[in-house]
């Protein structure tokens, strides 16, 4: 009976712990529970963002963010709003555009093409209503503006993207990735946007699109905000020589910024990035066709529009007058870096208007350029090209030919309308357009005149092609010959400020007698012609008198007593010295 009593006792006490236990269990799932309810991102690091900006409007403003997201279902940019965020440089007016995302394209207000953000609090995140994935990545964000066109693909994204990334990584910030947040997707020419890659992450060898920018997400995929822990935003607007006519005719633009040194690091980029390797004649690395031992024309083929009709004649006629091997090439049977290394080399390049030309910046100094223009269409209203050619310390050759007569060209107007057509039109429309001779002033993009015109199709008059090209050969060969280097007359030579002024009163004649030292680097920029400014100004007066010579001495008469301040610069080729220095002193009493 008391075994009974004992063995009773003993499963009531285990009862009661095992009770106890699950009671206990209970109670700390709850509180984990709640805790979890209250604070579910409070193993997770919430993305606070923080801006700093410098420029004083949309187009010269650049700003450098914190943790800036990408909501990539609501497709908006995102700053997170926390105590730690700081905002530096940004507009008065928080409706005015951050910054503008292509470069300056045009110039012309377009919104589409500007950066802004919207704000969200961070306990948003930090409460669970939205969550987040921080890339390692710097970005710099970028909008194409027609990556279809090969012409708008380096004047409007790769140029501008080539000096906002060298700007970036000589100010020491290395290895951005562009992140191109259009709607483009995979687009023609993303081989070219390709050469931006990153040296620092081996995965990162293509920009980042809005299609593939989440699966870089991959701590978690389902995210709603991809962060950034870098992003720039806003590139130069000083890279473009060319407007396109959104709100005047197309033309130059002033002042063009652009020098031949920048269009030549450029093309070094490109090159570099194409694996192209220095031209030698001997060596096979590409097909025998496309390597020329003897001086050579490429000409471009257009096969599909735009054509020139006896293309095989003109061909011909490039070879027996000028005694020049021609290379015919186009982009369906030779890729970009096979197209590019023959441009390198080649004395002269033959083309009907349109995109392929902008590649002529990849010809060596001296080259030749021949622009062919269907008929009507005038050469001086259409010269994107022609400006190229003509930057400073580009050094091409370029010239136009016209098609004059009207019975050398072949018109299509049951092309779509975007390429001339004109069927859709009324009859009346029709013959306007017919009559229509020249084309006229226009602004872009889709004037049916100019269309019409453009897509024609051409038989080149040889005559009148061969004077023109005679001409511009024979240019060549005088800047080959002149004794003047036009690489030592490029841009940017200029001599330092004029120092050691010194100035003495010759009472015996009455005039000044004022010498300097020549510029210190004069003697390193070559055999040129100098010429001193030398300006004095006498103490108290509003107004200084100038005088000019090529010595670094002169006299200059000393008519009144009383204390002089003279100030000296030097001029190479029209081209200003570094300051005055500091200013000597002539005393008269």
């Amino acid at each position: 009976m008391a075994q009974k009593e004992e063995y009773s006792y003993t499963m009531l006490a285990k009862l009661l712990i095992v009770f106890l236990i699950v009671h206990l269990l209970a109670v700390i799932t709850l509180i984990l529970m709640f805790s979890a309810e209250h604070e579910v991102a409070s193993n997770t690091k919430v993305p606070v963002s923080s801006v700093w900006c410098s420029g004083k409007d949309v187009l010269t403003r650049r700003c450098y963010f914190k943790n800036l997201c990408y909501h990539h279902k609501e497709d908006v940019f995102v700053f997170v709003h926390g105590a730690q965020s700081v905002r530096q440089g940004l507009p008065r007016n928080r409706q005015e555009a951050l910054a503008d995302l292509t470069g300056g394209v045009e110039q012309h207000g377009n919104a589409k093409l500007y950066f802004n953000y919207v704000d969200i609090p961070e306990k948003a995140v930090r409460k669970g209503n939205l969550s987040s994935t921080i890339l390692p990545d710097k970005v710099v964000l970028f909008k194409r503006f027609k990556p279809d066109n090969l012409m708008h693909v380096v004047h409007d994204d790769l140029l501008p993207l080539f000096f906002t990334l060298n700007d970036l990584e000589h100010a020491g910030a290395r290895d951005y990735r562009v992140f191109f947040v259009d709607d483009y997707g995979q687009s023609e020419h993303l081989d070219l946007y390709r050469l931006f890659r990153s040296r620092t992450f081996p995965n990162s060898h293509h920009p980042l699109l809005k299609s593939t920018v989440k699966a870089e997400g991959l701590q978690d995929s389902e995210a709603d905000l991809i962060c950034f822990g870098t992003a720039a935003v806003g590139a130069p607007a000083n890279t473009r020589w060319y407007q396109y006519g959104f709100d005047r005719p197309q033309g130059p633009v002033s002042n063009i910024p652009l020098s031949g040194q920048n269009i030549r690091s450029f093309v070094e980029f490109v090159r570099s990035g194409l694996e192209i390797q220095k031209y030698d004649i001997d060596m096979p690395r590409f097909a025998v066709r496309v390597r020329q031992k003897y001086p050579y024309a490429v000409f471009f083929s257009r096969k599909t529009n735009r054509r020139i009709i006896n293309e095989a004649d003109l061909i011909h006629a490039i070879s027996a007058e000028f005694k020049l091997r021609v290379v015919s090439i186009n982009f369906e049977t030779h890729s970009l870096a096979e197209i590019v290394h023959l441009l390198e080399n080649a004395t002269m390049l033959v083309s009907v208007h349109g995109a392929q030309l902008v590649l002529s910046m990849f010809l060596p100094e001296n080259a030749v350029v021949v622009e062919l223009f269907p008929y009507a269409v005038p050469a001086d209203s259409y010269t994107p090209y022609k400006t190229l050619a003509g930057i400073s310390g580009v050094n091409l050759i370029y010239r136009a030919w016209e098609n004059k007569d009207s019975a050398n060209t072949v018109v299509h107007p049951n092309y779509k309308p975007e390429y001339g057509g004109i069927i859709h039109l009324s009859v009346e429309e029709q013959i306007s357009i017919n009559e229509t001779v020249p084309v006229g002033p226009h602004r872009c993009c889709m004037d049916p005149v100019f269309l019409y015109r453009i897509y024609q199709d051409t038989i080149v008059d040889v005559a009148s092609f061969t004077t023109v090209a005679a001409g511009a050969l024979m240019e060549r060969e005088r800047r080959i010959n002149s004794t003047v280097n036009a690489t030592e007359n490029a841009e940017d030579l200029v001599p330092s400020a004029v120092r050691n002024i010194n100035c003495s009163f010759l009472n015996q004649s009455g005039v000044f007698h004022i010498d300097w030292d020549v510029p210190w680097n004069l003697k390193y920029l070559g055999n040129k012609s100098v010429q001193y400014s030398v300006k004095i100004q006498k103490m108290g007066e509003p107004t200084y008198t100038p005088y000019y010579t090529p010595e670094i001495h002169i006299e200059i008469p000393a008519n009144e007593k009383g204390t002089y301040y003279v100030w000296i610069s030097s001029q190479i080729d029209g081209i200003s010295g570094l300051g005055h220095g500091i200013p000597g002193k002539c005393i008269n009493l």
